[in-house]
């Protein structure tokens, strides 16, 4: 009779008795070696063994794939932000309002505290005759100024409002064009909203910090000062007694104090724009998105 049969046995079996190789005689009296094989309570876990430490290596190594990715996009996207501001980039100084061009902006005010001296020394005086032209220029007027005045003191005196209007003309213009080259989108019609922000933003500052405001102070003090020589009896003895000096004098102290004024005055324009006017703007037509420029400051706080 067959081994095999006789024995019910099967040596690729899970439950197969033998645990070592050994000789099975064969049903034609040949001797066989049979491989061992293992229980299988054995081998099951061994393979969850074997399956647990494969999926804690496919696990870590999915981590640190992951890991490395995260830190490629955030590596990424805060070049991203350092290289994008939502403020205008200046290069280097602002040449309009850090620089000694700034006073063009009160030369207006310088123009007010000489009225009475030029109106002493240059009444009589006239300006040259331009014919059709003179007559088309005092018909213009720019912030209520005739560009053209038969009278020398009046031209004078209207000609430092001139200076503050191409003044202020001049840094609007650069500040709606730097925007316009420094917008992120190429679009036309956002650069273009952009140059309007910043533009009209330069010449609300303008209007506030070079002649509006301004005017008040320094008229105040001119004021002051002709007030000071009329009353005060310090001011009756001594040379403040020379006529030249009481016309002169109010004169000298209002233009002196033009410099203790643009600092303060410029300050609450810049914060007004930046807390108020600039953020309705931004509702209105969208917060502009500029190319930064690496170590150069923005027009503006955040």
């Amino acid at each position: 009779m067959n081994y095999w049969l006789a024995n019910n046995y099967n040596p690729y079996s899970y439950y197969s008795t033998p645990s070592t190789w050994q000789s099975v005689p064969h049903s034609y009296g040949v001797q066989q070696p049979v491989p061992f094989v293992l229980p299988r309570p054995a081998v099951m876990p061994a393979l969850q063994t074997l399956g647990e430490d494969t999926l804690k290596k496919e696990a870590a190594s999915g981590v640190k794939l992951t890991q490395a990715l995260t830190s490629t996009v955030e590596k990424e996207a805060g070049e991203l932000v350092e290289n994008v501001t939502h403020m205008l980039p200046l290069q280097g100084r602002d040449f309009y309002r850090e620089t000694a061009a700034r006073y063009l902006g009160y030369f207006n005010e310088a123009g007010e505290g000489t009225k009475g001296i030029l109106n002493r020394y240059l009444s009589k005086a006239s300006m040259p005759s331009l014919g059709g032209l003179g007559a088309a220029l005092s018909k213009t007027s720019i912030l209520g100024k005739p560009l053209y005045d038969k009278n020398l003191a009046n031209g004078i005196y209207n000609l430092t409002y001139h200076v503050v209007a191409a003044y202020s003309l001049m840094d609007a213009l650069s500040k709606g064009k730097a925007a316009y080259q420094h917008t992120v989108s190429e679009s036309k019609l956002v650069k273009a909203k952009n140059a309007f922000i910043e533009g009209s933003s330069a010449g609300l500052f303008q209007a506030g910090a070079s002649y509006f405001i301004p005017a008040f102070y320094v008229e105040k003090v001119r004021e002051f000062a002709e007030h000071w020589l009329k009353t005060n009896r310090m001011a009756q003895v001594g040379f403040l007694k020379n006529p030249t000096v009481r016309l002169f004098a109010p004169a000298i102290v209002s233009i002196a104090v033009i410099p203790l004024l643009i600092a303060p005055i410029d300050a609450a324009v810049n914060t007004f724009n930046d807390k108020f006017y600039k953020p309705l703007l931004y509702k209105l037509l969208g917060k502009p998105v500029y190319k930064a420029i690496p170590g150069q400051k923005t027009a503006g706080k955040e």
